[in-house]
């Protein structure tokens, strides 16, 4: 009678580990989720990757870049002539980003682009000015920042004006 109370023990303790290992492995991730200090968004159980998605989050939308490994961009990420305005990790500014946009079109005040940027947090490293432009009497310029930099003319008596933006 002791044998088979030991048998009867060990299955139920078999058939516990099993009950538990198959509930695990049903629950599937959704919505946002921090990983290892990284955000990631959950579709059906899969990581979305190389894409946008928007998210609502106590009443207030967000829009995410999810990199090809899922995890949301953040900070520096470059996007050729346009500029992604990131305020914390992986939060895709709309307003900023449009406004930046606006002033950075080609013959934008240069003037209005800086102190955006800077009024954004960016700070501008240096601003370097070459005579005899290009672009007729005046000087063409550079603005330099952390990823990018800002093409300019300033006309002779006139107001500098934006030129292009170009990633370094």
């Amino acid at each position: 009678m002791v044998i088979v109370l030991l048998v009867c023990v060990s299955c139920i303790q078999g058939m516990a580990a099993t009950a538990v290992e198959c509930s695990a492995a049903a629950v599937k991730k959704t919505g946002l989720v921090k990983e290892k200090g990284k955000l990631f968004y959950y579709q059906k159980g899969r990581k979305l990757k190389n894409n946008w998605k928007t998210i609502e989050i106590k009443g207030k939308r967000y829009t995410y870049y999810f990199s090809k490994d899922g995890s949301a961009y953040a900070g520096k990420v470059r996007y050729g002539d346009e500029i992604p305005a990131v305020k914390k990790i992986g939060k895709y500014n709309v307003q900023k980003t449009s406004r930046l946009r606006q002033a950075s079109v080609y013959k934008a005040d240069a003037d209005r682009l800086m102190r955006l940027l800077e009024r954004y947090g960016a700070r501008s490293k240096k601003v370097q000015y070459f005579p005899k432009g290009c672009h007729g009497e005046g000087e063409d310029g550079l603005m330099y920042w952390d990823s990018f930099q800002v093409g300019i003319f300033k006309p002779t008596g006139g107001k500098a004006y934006v030129l292009g933006i170009y990633p370094l």
